[in-house]
């Protein structure tokens, strides 16, 4: 019985090391970058610079120094933009939960969450949370104080002395304990006009969707704005390249390999370099040249690189996986992988002779110290690594040093390194001070505290006689009267909005007719929404009721 619980056991902590590897990496990339970005992360606790492609992970930190902007893509179609001088620090990724602390500075959120998810941003001063499809900017100064712009959806907002919700078409000033009044949003500025102008490239429909499985059709526009879809016989629809290639160009060629998270990540510096690096194999045709098998529906499994290795004591190589050739790897990656943690890799044969390793240039060669460095250094081989030596078995066995995890190695200036209030901020600490919430706060989206706001660009000039009105309105309820000076109020646009409004009467026998009149108004609603069985029936089944009544 003994043995048995420590064979149950072996073999749960085998497979619990793929499995927490493979389980939600890949869901972040770099998608944009302009300017010194750097990263921190919480692997390696030191500040580099980041790159384009480059993956992101619970626990990362972003800087944005001055004439920088960053974009992070997240794998559902969330899209998180940070402007010049920010901080943001990636809490918790989880599934349906994403937490950002925002330090200083400006972030751009559009959030594609599903029904259950929750968005919480925190800030110095405040608690920030949406509940499924959202737009919201978040703008911190260096003394906290935080301006919340809504342009989708609802925020709900937690602050030292209360709570509210600020709706679509408005904006809030919180100062710690306490908020301003919420405000219509103003005029765009550059900042957000070019979120939106990003928003539009990214969100619009493209021809990738169609061969593409679901779960990449959120990178379409990558694809469709740096190539072209080929129909291949053996294959179906693939895609080509036709962005940054030459005649001796191949896949994984124009990058480097990063130590991340427990293994070598190749980082393109392709614009187009996340899908195709990281989902699906390579082929090649002399009519055609290169192009990208997408993987089967069903089958999407991200990947650190899927290519073959040989290396030396002098040198390492390289070459991208075609259809159906097995991958090793320290995870499991879907068909046609071998989960190295389960198997002995002293005892693996690798049977595949890689059909890529007899296309020209398919097999990248480089020196070792180049490998760790990113400096080049000539290289010297007799014969082609893939043809006559041994292929081995999963990535490199080259111990990672600083330099490896660096995807761009190149000293940051000191005006451009984050200050000291984003260096000294301690992970541990925030995830304490801030914790997720992991549930809706029902409460606060049943209480809709601040009613919705027309935007600016709605507001109409109310006349003498209006006014006049709600000063005898305001008289009844005892409220302050409306001043001369104040003359330019928001007001609603649709009639409908006002209607069921109390008007103040100007005396017992007015009131008394508005009153019945709103009675055999609500009379009126009242018939025509009652029910009706059979277009209930069709709703339910998705039909559209019969309009010839």
């Amino acid at each position: 019985m003994k043995t048995m619980k420590v064979l149950l056991l072996l073999l749960f902590l085998a497979f619990l090391p793929g499995y927490a590897y493979s389980n939600g990496v890949g869901d972040i990339r770099m998608s944009y970058l302009s300017g010194d970005v750097q990263i921190n992360t919480e692997s390696s606790g030191d500040w580099f610079i980041g790159s384009l492609n480059m993956p992101l992970y619970n626990g990362d930190r972003i800087w944005v120094p001055d004439d920088g902007r960053a974009e992070m893509h997240f794998r559902k179609g969330t899209v998180v933009r940070l402007n010049e001088r920010t901080s943001a620090d990636i809490l918790t990724y989880d599934r349906d939960l994403l937490q950002l602390y925002i330090n200083v500075g400006s972030i751009y959120v559009n959030y594609r969450g599903a029904r259950d998810s929750i968005l919480q941003i925190n800030t110095p001063v405040t608690t920030i949370r949406a509940y499924y499809d959202a737009i919201l900017r978040v703008d911190v100064l260096n003394n906290g104080y935080t301006y919340i712009s809504v342009y989708k959806g609802n925020a709900y907002v937690d602050y030292r002395e209360g709570k509210s919700t600020i709706s679509e078409g408005s904006k809030a000033l919180i100062k710690g304990y306490y908020r301003e009044e919420i405000q219509p949003l103003g005029a765009h500025d550059d900042w957000a006009r070019w979120n939106m102008q990003r928003d539009k490239k990214i969100y619009d429909t493209y021809q990738s969707g169609r061969y593409l499985p679901e779960e990449l059709r959120y990178y379409s526009y990558d694809l469709d704005t740096n190539g072209r879809w080929v129909y291949v016989r053996d294959y179906g629809y693939c895609w080509k390249p036709t962005v940054m290639v030459s005649a001796v160009w191949s896949p994984y060629r124009h990058g480097r390999w990063v130590w991340s998270r427990g293994d070598y990540v190749w980082i393109s510096y392709e614009p187009w370099g996340w899908v195709p690096y990281h989902y699906g194999r390579w082929s090649f045709s002399v009519s055609i040249g290169w192009f990208w098998v997408p993987p089967a529906r069903g089958h999407v499994y991200w990947g650190p690189g899927y290519v073959g290795w040989v290396y030396t004591p002098s040198y390492v190589s390289w070459v991208p996986l075609a259809p159906g050739e097995t991958y090793y790897g320290y995870g499991y990656y879907g068909p046609h992988s071998v989960n190295l943690f389960n198997v002995n890799i002293n005892t693996v044969v690798v049977k595949d002779r890689y059909k890529n390793a007899k296309v020209r240039d398919g097999v990248t060669i480089i020196h070792r110290d180049t490998f760790i460095t990113g400096r080049p250094e000539r290289v010297m081989i007799k014969e082609p690594p893939f043809v006559s030596g041994r292929i081995n078995v999963g990535r490199p066995d080259i111990a990672p040093e600083r330099r490896t995890a660096m995807p761009v190695i190149r000293d940051v200036p000191e005006r451009k390194l984050p200050p000291p209030m984003v260096k000294e901020t301690q992970l541990k600490d925030l995830r304490e001070r801030v914790p997720m919430q992991k549930q809706r706060d029902v409460e606060m989206q049943d209480r809709m505290i601040v009613p919705k706001i027309q935007p600016a660009d709605k507001v109409r000039e109310r006349t003498p006689s209006e006014i006049r009105k709600d000063n005898m309105i305001r008289e009844q309820r005892q409220e302050p009267k409306v001043r001369k000076e104040d003359m330019r109020q928001i007001m609603p646009l649709d009639p409908k909005q006002e209607r069921g409004r109390q008007i103040a009467p100007s005396n017992g026998q007015k009131l008394e007719i508005q009153q019945r009149q709103l009675k055999e108004l609500e009379k009126g609603k009242s018939d025509e929404r009652k029910p009706n069985p059979e277009e209930d029936h069709l709703k339910e089944r998705g039909a559209a009721p019969s309009r010839n009544r």
